[in-house]
């Protein structure tokens, strides 16, 4: 992870071409948290989206210039959504409209970030495919672990 992140810090202009896939089957291991990582290294140029309607949606000039995409919890997307994100992170130029503007298209620097808590990911893979790095997040020291195991008072 650290290689990975002194990559995008080092060479801003150039994208992995990959959808970066964090999962974990328990909750609070830090997944979220990672964009809070992202937005310290990239102070005005991340974006958090918190499923997949608002990434999608025509009027994505929110999203321009943006280094770090991220779209917590893809467990419930379609598979025709989630195709979507394939030709999106590999697309060297990227088209913006916002609401009553002319659209516009612009060279894409992005790096899309997406997190789930479903075992098997969430994008419906085909065997082969090259543009996803699934980073699995450990479940030993989640909130949810802590929070569950009963200790005595001192």
């Amino acid at each position: 992870i650290l290689k990975l992140l002194s990559f995008f810090v080092q060479f801003p202009a150039e994208r992995s071409g990959r959808i970066i896939t964090l999962i974990s089957v328990a909750e609070g291991t830090g997944k979220s948290h990672f964009y809070r990582i992202m937005e310290m290294l990239f102070k005005g140029y991340t974006i958090f989206h918190d499923s997949l309607e608002p990434y999608l949606q025509r009027f994505n000039f929110i999203n321009h210039s943006k280094k770090c995409i991220f779209i917590d919890d893809l467990s419930a997307a379609s598979k025709s959504d989630t195709r979507k994100l394939f030709p999106r992170v590999t697309a060297d130029v990227q088209g913006y409209e916002a609401k009553g503007e002319r659209p516009i298209k612009i060279k894409e620097f992005s790096e899309l970030f997406i997190t789930s808590n479903d075992k098997s990911g969430p994008l419906h893979l085909k065997p082969g495919d090259r543009r996803q790095l699934i980073l699995r997040f450990s479940e030993l020291n989640s909130e949810t672990a802590y929070f569950s195991e009963r200790r005595p008072l001192k």
